[in-house]
């Protein structure tokens, strides 16, 4: 029988521990509302797209109570102990990883003054690991931070829509198969993430695309899949490689939408698709100033150990 799908404890625990020493509750076991530690599967959702668990990358070492003590950690020390996807995921639910709010918001424009491009810049994975909150770009960098050492190729994938909008989220290859991750879905705070039972009925239920974990056998396919079944169309999607979410922008006023890449990532940037008719795309120098991250508000640390 499955658990019960909703958290039932949360304990807010301090990432000053001499201030608080809140106790974790104890328990042996390495499910969460959604992982399964023992899932085993793979189902087919498209052609050459399948559905998989996340042990497909790696069983985890832990149980939930020692991710708690991990969680209390420095991100130099999560860092070392974290060492494939289940292990970083449980640590991002039990840490409780939240949205950020609107007094939070951790995507700042910085002005590039010989240019005048308003580029975002997005919050860096080490930051991430104690603000604990954020959005697409901020839980993609977080993982970054995390695996970045563990898996030989790695890096991030987008997709923007007619109007400059977009999404990213993580993409890992471990042989010769590509592995897609959106880690908003998998926030405590947004259920919309498939349990690991391998029943396409439970996986048809949530997020199709964006909520679950995807093997592929390259880019393209998964992007087909995208395309096909989003409910927003894509004008442009591109990968990069070992990166994390770097400076963009896009001007609105050019007819169709040009989007803006710093120059720096010109030669880890593939794009996978292009409608070149509501979209059009270039490199260019960044000379916005840097942003002091360590100056934004830190949130406490979760400590959920049982769903």
């Amino acid at each position: 029988m499955l658990k019960k799908l909703f958290p039932i404890i949360a304990i807010a625990i301090c990432l000053n521990l001499s201030s608080c020493q809140t106790e974790i509750r104890q328990t042996l076991s390495k499910d969460t509302w959604n992982l399964r530690e023992n899932a085993n599967f793979e189902v087919e959702v498209s052609e050459n797209v399948w559905w998989v668990p996340a042990n497909a990358l790696g069983k985890s070492r832990y149980t939930n109570s020692e991710i708690a003590y991990i969680a209390r950690e420095t991100p130099e020390t999560r860092k070392e102990k974290i060492s494939n996807l289940y292990e970083a995921i449980q640590l991002f639910q039990v840490s409780d990883f939240a949205s950020d709010s609107s007094k939070d918001n951790l995507n700042v424009r910085k002005t590039d003054p010989k240019n005048g491009y308003d580029w975002e810049k997005h919050c860096p994975g080490y930051y991430a690991q104690t603000i604990n909150r954020g959005n697409c770009s901020t839980s993609t960098n977080w993982l970054i931070y995390l695996l970045e050492d563990d898996y030989e190729e790695w890096g991030t994938f987008h997709y923007q829509a007619e109007n400059g909008s977009g999404h990213v989220y993580n993409w890992f290859k471990v042989d010769s198969y590509y592995y897609f991750v959106d880690l908003t879905h998998y926030r405590n705070d947004f259920h919309n993430s498939a349990v690991e039972d391998g029943n396409i009925q439970t996986y048809q239920k949530t997020d199709i695309i964006l909520g679950n974990i995807h093997k592929a056998t390259s880019p393209q396919d998964y992007a087909a899949y995208l395309r096909k079944f989003s409910s927003e169309p894509q004008t442009l999607i591109y990968m990069l490689t070992k990166t994390e979410v770097p400076d963009l922008t896009s001007d609105r006023l050019q007819t169709p939408v040009h989007m803006v890449f710093d120059k720096k990532v010109q030669d880890s940037l593939t794009i996978v698709y292009h409608n070149e008719e509501k979209m059009s795309y270039g490199f260019y120098e960044n000379n916005s100033p840097d942003y002091n991250w360590a100056k934004k508000r830190k949130h406490k640390i979760g400590a959920i150990t049982e769903f």
